[in-house]
């Protein structure tokens, strides 16, 4: 039953994503689009180094795919329509947002892209630099809300020695990109939830079994057919 129930959870999802005004979400990837297009497909922020390059490529995907859903049309929700215009992920959506009658030119069917059901809504009323603002208090506030779990459930060195861990993955960095900060949002709320099963065993294969489903869904790491085998 559990299996059944997410697949139409994640199908519900994303037509309802679709049913928000395209004209807002449109204008919004619009303004972003200028953006990302001066900034290029990697960029290298920070110190320059190869691990403070952002990954506008992927977001770039992200932002096109929220403006290709539509609810008028459902294969556009089931399918994923890709644009390619030229050799840089920003450009083609640069170009896409100025011609969007263009046909697909591939399609990301292997993936769910999840991600729509909360970054489209969020495209009707911010833009993609004002997500990246919230993304960041989000982010940082789990880190510190686990920090604070670990030292009241474990001991203060065990959650010094994860913050520091996280630390060294550059957590600045990772809010600052939406394709990066994805998997790391919902392992912050599942530590937070796996306390709750402790006594309870039953429930830990249901958990981690849904936790892998939700990560699937919501990050580039599935195909529709078998994200829940």
């Amino acid at each position: 039953m559990s299996f059944i129930a997410s697949v139409l959870a994640a199908i519900m999802l994303l037509i309802l994503c679709a049913c928000f005004p395209s004209s807002m979400v449109n204008e919004r990837v619009r303004q972003s689009a200028i953006i990302l297009a001066e900034q290029g497909d990697y960029p290298a922020v920070s110190d320059r180094s190869d691990a403070s390059v952002l990954d506008n490529f992927t977001d770039a995907t992200m932002l096109m795919e929220c403006m290709s859903t539509k609810i008028s049309d459902l294969s556009t929700i089931l399918t994923n329509p890709k644009f390619r215009y030229s050799d840089t992920s920003v450009g083609s959506l640069l170009q896409y947002t100025e011609n969007e009658t263009e046909e697909p030119t591939s399609y990301y069917s292997r993936y769910w892209m999840g991600f729509r059901t909360v970054l489209r809504p969020a495209l009707t009323f911010l833009s993609y630099q004002e997500i990246l603002l919230y993304n960041a208090i989000i982010l940082f506030s789990l880190f510190a809300l686990v920090i604070i779990s670990i030292t009241k459930r474990v001991n203060s060195c065990a959650a010094i020695t994860f913050a520091i861990s996280i630390i060294l993955v550059r957590p600045h960095i990772i809010c600052n990109s939406l394709q990066f900060s994805n998997c790391f949002l919902i392992a912050f709320i599942a530590m937070l939830l796996v306390p709750k099963l402790i006594g309870n065993r039953a429930s830990w294969f249901l958990f981690f079994w849904e936790l892998g489903i939700v990560t699937m869904f919501f990050d580039f790491y599935t195909t529709p057919l078998i994200t829940f085998a």
